[in-house]
């Protein structure tokens, strides 16, 4: 089963990673995701904002949102929790709200204070994901209340230990302000030599600079922006399918369909459907 077929399943999926297995590339899942980072440092791009994190932190996101880990000093550890809203019970969506709240929308937690009982709830988390055991998918929803309790009662107190994604450099400005552009303009029929201009450097440096720090082509990236918000319509809006691509930036609906296809292996009125 893929992740997705997992994930539709079970509402709920479990993983731990090291520096020998992240992702090389930027991902969108359904639902929603919460890191918690025990080793290393990672540099996370999150939409258009850049993250350094390192031992201790939390980051809560909106999983449809656009992300990219990287290692910065191995070895790393982090502990990831994959959700769908509906494995909480009703009783329990209040624990929710704070999440549907988030500002960009994603947030990174600092919590020192909390770092045993983290450590307990992902514990616990872990081994009731890998055994098979009589009430298990009630016992991982009691274990995830519990953490959002912990993280949403921490979204709602002043914003003290929400860290803010701030450059580093003048490499991690730039990175931002490229991001920043495609992530705002994606709608419209956006060239290299505009982007170049709006930013101060050269089409050459541009292209250069983009592949090399992240892994893509300005295109590629710019149409999985684009595949990305088409799901976000897909899932939340009944437009037809030749708005929502007009909507996200795409002149005519086959190229609109032929470039969702390419991204995720369905036609968008599959991806719908599902």
């Amino acid at each position: 089963m893929t992740f997705y077929d997992v994930l539709r399943e079970h509402q709920f999926v479990y993983e731990r990673k090291t520096n020998l297995d992240y992702p090389k590339v930027f991902n969108s899942h359904l639902g929603y995701e919460i890191v918690w980072v025990t080793s290393g440092v990672l540099e996370v791009i999150l939409k258009n904002h850049l993250y350094h994190v390192k031992p201790g932190h939390i980051l809560v996101f909106n999983a449809l949102t656009m992300h990219k880990f990287h290692v910065l000093e191995p070895p790393y550890e982090r502990h990831l929790i994959h959700f769908l809203p509906s494995i909480v019970p009703e009783g329990a969506r209040a624990l929710l709200e704070p999440l549907e709240r988030l500002a960009y929308p994603n947030h990174m937690l600092d919590l020192p204070g909390e770092q045993e009982r983290l450590a307990e709830l992902f514990g616990r988390i872990g081994r009731e994901y890998a055994a098979d055991e009589w009430q298990r998918k009630a016992a991982l929803q009691l274990y995830l209340q519990e953490l959002l309790l912990l993280i949403s009662r921490q979204l709602r107190k002043s914003p003290g230990r929400q860290l803010a994604a701030v450059p580093q450099t003048a490499r991690d400005k730039l990175v931002g302000q490229i991001l920043l552009l495609l992530h705002e303009r994606y709608r419209e029929p956006l060239s290299l030599d505009l982007m170049a201009e709006a930013l101060h450097v050269s089409k050459y440096y541009l292209c250069h600079f983009f592949k090399r720090e992240m892994g893509t082509t300005v295109q590629a990236y710019m149409k999985q922006i684009r595949v990305n918000e088409a799901k976000s319509l897909l899932l939340h809006t009944a437009y037809p399918i030749h708005l929502i691509g007009d909507q996200v930036g795409y002149q005519t609906s086959s190229h609109f369909i032929r470039s969702f296809k390419a991204l995720t292996g369905l036609t968008p009125e599959q991806f719908r459907r599902r």
